[in-house]
């Protein structure tokens, strides 16, 4: 007897940053359904009005005249904010498509490992380029169609928008401009690379005042200031113009380690210690 094919062998492994999208995606979908799913209970119930009203007219001077007005209103009412509600559940809808399609986040731990595959799809691609501009400048007909088959076999992706290299051979070359992009996207992938290689090889930074905390985590990726309790109106404003924002999840405010946020923070935490009065500058516990 043949054996049942395991399944889930074929299905990739999350990691943790990957799952936490695939939640909050999730999260963007019940949120659609659900309103929807007013959006249409009150449409249904305009339209059970309408069918006990239809080709009843409003009897004026009636008793039953300010009722049935009533019920008119509550109609329209009703249907504008179905269509509202429809647009909102379509909204989370689209929020739900998004998400994860921003580009490759520094909060993945898989991050440096997708972005030098990325940079090798680049550089072998670039490479592709240049080789066809040169075949086609000695009119290699054979060398261009070679070309064309690796294109189209190994850069689907690539050059899904840009198709130029023909199965006849009939090419005129990549213009610069597109070689320049490539050339300018492969640049700041290695810079992006070199900054999360620092990244991964920073160390946990804890710094305790008084009245808040002043942390750099590289698990977290973040740069953080923890207080005990709300910080007044002052405090709040020197961490908004250092463009730190409240992160409820990590009851901290936050900003992406980069380093112009490490330089941020710094700032901040000099400013923090002004502002709370430290007759000490490097006061701590």
């Amino acid at each position: 007897m043949e054996k049942e094919k395991n399944t889930s062998e074929s299905k990739p492994t999350l990691n943790q940053y990957e799952m936490k999208l695939e939640a909050r995606k999730e999260a963007y979908l019940a949120k659609a359904k659900k309103i929807q799913e007013k959006a249409d209970s009150r449409m249904a119930g305009v339209n059970y009005i309408s069918e006990h009203l239809a080709g009843t007219p409003i009897l004026v001077g009636h008793h039953s005249e300010k009722g049935h007005r009533r019920l008119l209103d509550k109609m329209d009412r009703d249907v504008h904010k179905s269509i509202q509600e429809s647009k909102k559940a379509d909204h989370y809808e689209w929020k739900a498509g998004t998400v994860g399609t921003g580009g490759i986040s520094a909060d993945d731990p898989q991050a440096i490992q997708k972005l030098q595959e990325q940079l090798q799809e680049k550089k072998e691609a670039h490479e592709l380029m240049r080789e066809a501009n040169k075949a086609s400048r000695k009119n290699d007909t054979e060398k261009l169609q070679d070309l064309a088959k690796l294109q189209r076999e190994k850069f689907p992706e690539f050059f899904k928008s840009y198709y130029m290299i023909p199965e006849s051979g009939k090419f005129a070359g990549f213009p610069q401009h597109y070689l320049s992009l490539n050339n300018a996207s492969i640049k700041r992938i290695e810079g992006r690379i070199q900054e999360l290689q620092i990244k991964s090889e920073m160390n946990e930074k804890n710094e305790d005042f008084p009245d808040f905390s002043y942390r750099v985590d590289p698990d977290e990726n973040r740069v953080m200031f923890e207080f005990s309790g709300k910080p007044r109106d002052e405090i709040r404003d020197a961490l908004k113009a250092e463009a730190f924002k409240w992160s409820p999840s990590r009851d901290a405010w936050v900003r992406q380690i980069t380093p112009n946020a490490l330089r941020a923070g710094e700032k901040a935490k000099e400013e923090l210690k002004k502002l709370f009065g430290y007759e000490d500058p490097g006061m701590k516990l």
